[in-house]
Order: C-alpha cells, then sequence, then structure tokens
C-alpha cells in the first residue's frame, strides 16, 4: 500500500531555538541545553550532551517529552536534518531547553503522530533529502522553508502509531541494554573502591576477620596490616607508582573526523567526546582487543575514559593505552578520573605525571578476572544493539513506504 505525501509544513511549524553566549554555560544547572552536538548522525538523542545552562527561560522554550527536534546545521557529515526525540527520562536535568542551530517541530492538529515523523526522518533517503535536495549539493544550514516544504508519507494515524509503537519496542530495548551497561560497569568500579581505596579486605584481615564476598585464594592476596608511605598510611607492600611508568600508550593512526559514520558496521569507533562510541565504519580496526587483552581510551582534551574488549578505531586527540605492568581492567579503574578536566586544552602529560597505589600483579590480576565478564558483557551489549539497530534501520523504510503493510488486529482504535 503507498502512502499520500504532504507537505511538513503543512501540518507543523518549525521553532527556532534560543541563542546564547558563553555566559549562559555554567558549571551546574537544573536546565540542560540541547545544542547540535546533541545528534546522534542519523537521528537519536546522544544521553550526557546537555549542557549546563544559565538563563531566565520561557516556558515555549522548554522541552517536553515526546518532542521531535531538527539538526539545523552540518557540523558534521550526515548530520544535518538528522532528528531527536526528547525523553526527559533520559537526562539528568529537570529542564531541558534548545539551542538556534535546533529546531522544534510543532504540531498543528492532531493528524500526525510526531514520532512517526521523527522515525521517518531517521530514514537516510529522506533525511539527504530534505538536507540536500534533489542536486546532492552540500548546504552548510538547512533553510526552514526548506524543511516546511519537505514532502513525507502520511498513512492513517492508525497506522503511524502502530509503526511507531512497533519501532518503540526496539528503541526501548537498545536503551535497557545501554542501562544494564551502565550498571555493569558501575558493580566493575564498587568492586575497585572496595578493594583498592576503601581498604574493606585489608581492614578485615587485619581484626583477624575473612573479608566478605571473597574467595579464600583471592582473600590471602590482601596483605594484614598497614604502613607508613609518603602519602599515608596504606596496605603493605603497596606501592606509589607514576602513571607514566604504569601505562603504555599504543600508536595508532585516528580516522578523520570527516569519517562517514554509521549506525551499524563491521568496526566500532571510540571517541573522546559525549557517550565516547561514535559510531561505527566497514574497516578492518586500527586497535586490537578482546576480553583477555583489553585497550582503554583517554580523551586529551576531556580526560573521559573507556574500556573495550573489541577492537576499535579511533578519532584525533583520542589516546589508546594499556598497562605495562599489572592488570590493564584494574590499571583502567585505578587512572579513570584521576585527571580532572579543567578547561579545554591537552591533560595527557598531566595525568602521565599522576601517581597510583598499586597492589601486587597477583592481585591486579585477581581483580581483572573478576571484572572481565563484567566489562564482556557489557560489550556483548553494545554490539546486540548494533544488530537491533540494524533490524530497526532495514525495516523501517519498508514500513513507511507501506511494502509492509501492518495486520488490521494490531491497529487499535
Amino acid at each position: 500500500m503507498k502512502f499520500r505525501s504532504v507537505k511538513l509544513g503543512d501540518w507543523f511549524g518549525l521553532q527556532k531555538g534560543i541563542s546564547y553566549t558563553s555566559a549562559n554555560l555554567v558549571a551546574s544547572s537544573d536546565t540542560g541545553l540541547l545544542t547540535i552536538n546533541a545528534f546522534h548522525l542519523g537521528g537519536g538523542f546522544k544521553v550526557g550532551s546537555e549542557k549546563p545552562f544559565s538563563q531566565d527561560l520561557h516556558p515555549d522554550f522548554v522541552l517536553n517529552d515526546g518532542d521531535v527536534l531538527f539538526a539545523m546545521t552540518e557540523q558534521d557529515s550526515g548530520l544535518l536534518a538528522s532528528p531527536l526525540l526528547v525523553d526527559n527520562n533520559l537526562s539528568d536535568f529537570e529542564t531541558l531547553t534548545f539551542s538556534l542551530d535546533v529546531a522544534r517541530l510543532v504540531p498543528k492538529s492532531d493528524s500526525f503522530d510526531a514520532r512517526f515523523v521523527y522515525n521517518v526522518m531517521r530514514i537516510p533517503a529522506f533525511r539527504k533529502r530534505a538536507a540536500y535536495g534533489d542536486t546532492g549539493s552540500t548546504v552548510q544550514r538547512l533553510p526552514y522553508e526548506a524543511l516546511a516544504e519537505f514532502e513525507i508519507p502520511m498513512p492513517d494515524k492508525r497506522v503511524q502509531r502502530a509503526i511507531s509503537d512497533f519501532i518503540e519496542l526496539i528503541d526501548a530495548k537498545i536503551q535497557l541494554n545501554v542501562q544494564l551497561s551502565k550498571t555493569l560497569e558501575a558493580i566493575a568500579q564498587a568492586t575497585f573502591k572496595s578493594w583498592f581505596m576503601d581498604f574493606e579486605p585489608v581492614i578485615a584481615k587485619a581484626r583477624g576477620e575473612q573479608p566478605e564476598g571473597i574467595d579464600e585464594q583471592t582473600a590471602n592476596l590482601f596483605p594484614s596490616a598497614f604502613e607508613e608511605s609518603g602519602l599515608g598510611l596504606v596496605p603493605t607492600g603497596w606501592e606509589w607508582v607514576k602513571v607514566d611508568n604504569l601505562l603504555a600508550r599504543c600508536q595508532v593512526k585516528a580516522l578523520p573526523k570527516s569519517t562517514e559514520l554509521q549506525n551499524v558496521g563491521a568496526t566500532l569507533v571510540l571517541e573522546q567526546g559525549g557517550s565516547m562510541v561514535a559510531g561505527f565504519v566497514n574497516q578492518e580496526a586500527t586497535v586490537s582487543a578482546d576480553s583477555k587483552a583489553p585497550r582503554f581510551i583517554f580523551g586529551d582534551h576531556t580526560c573521559r575514559m573507556r574500556i573495550s574488549t573489541l577492537s576499535f578505531c579511533v578519532f584525533p586527540n583520542t589516546i589508546v593505552l594499556e598497562s605495562k605492568l599489572v592488570d590493564t581492567y584494574w590499571a583502567f579503574q585505578a587512572t579513570k578520573g584521576l585527571q580532572k578536566f579543567e578547561s579545554y586544552r591537552r591533560h595527557w602529560m598531566e595525568l602521565a605525571q599522576k601517581s597510583v597505589l598499586v597492589p601486587s600483579v597477583s592481585l591486579t590480576k585477581a581483580f581483572g578476572s573478576v571484572v572481565m565478564p563484567l566489562y564482556a558483557k557489557t560489550d556483548a551489549l553494545l554490539l546486540e544493539n548494533r544488530y537491533l539497530a540494524e533490524l530497526r534501520d532495514s525495516l523501517l523504510p519498508r514500513l513507511i513506504s507501506g511494502e509492509l503493510e501492518i495486520p488490521e488486529e494490531l491497529l487499535g482504535e
């Protein structure tokens, strides 16, 4: 069944976001600003990309759940006309607003499900035609008039809702996997803190008690007393080691930022900003990694860090690291967050001069064996999300075009 086409502007208005200066970007705020950086290429919300924002905000510029936004400037290749569906549950901010390089879709009637428009614009053929027209010529900014004149299919609203509900199930599973990954990472971090920052097993042994939640073989690797060091009391035998002596910097060739990223592809691409997962490319990895020999990255400008059990590529200013002396999982946890972002400059040399308290190599390996399944599962979920996104992206064009019909019993009222 072929659906009729209508002009977007006949059914929706397009609202420009707010202008601001650097003075409006603050260290902490209840309001988060969504800019062009909040969009995934091709569509979607980059969780954690919001900027703390301070300005008297008119209610007309407050975003609501279900609002659809469009990227109106071409910051990266393929970004123009990418859509974003607002979900306040994904943000830590109480209120969200949007910047001038972003447009909000404002319904003129209830005949269109805004989620349906969001899903239409996730299809590359529609997005590229909206952004570049029939000529294919590149533009840096999408005129509001051009987007209003753009034609999209308009099935019956029951069909719109059914398509959106089905795609939303896949998106929800993807988001559930993201949340599970965060939980697994939190467990690994909590274990590190208990063992190597709060020294709970050492304290227990000093009291003549058996450390809780640790098998006997691992417990035997912990000392049972403390000794003085230049930085205070530390477990006996543990030493302060400079990061530069602990980590080895892997020399790899970075991908150009203009690389054509995809939601699916053969090789993971990591970057120093946002969620640190830039996307995928269909080329060989430049960094080899697996669960027994992971590698991790440090954002030279952002100080963000991520470990990977999957082989990957990186964007510029993303430093790839492994451990020289101890287990790499342990080294990742020991150095994560050690260097704080202070300004947009290079931070690696500062991190390299800091020191961490290092236990025996055997104990770091014991820790690595505990958290390895957690990180392996995290990356397995990342791959599952890649396949789910591939399924979603292959079904969407067929559903939107009417090639795949929704059974009548699933259409509802």
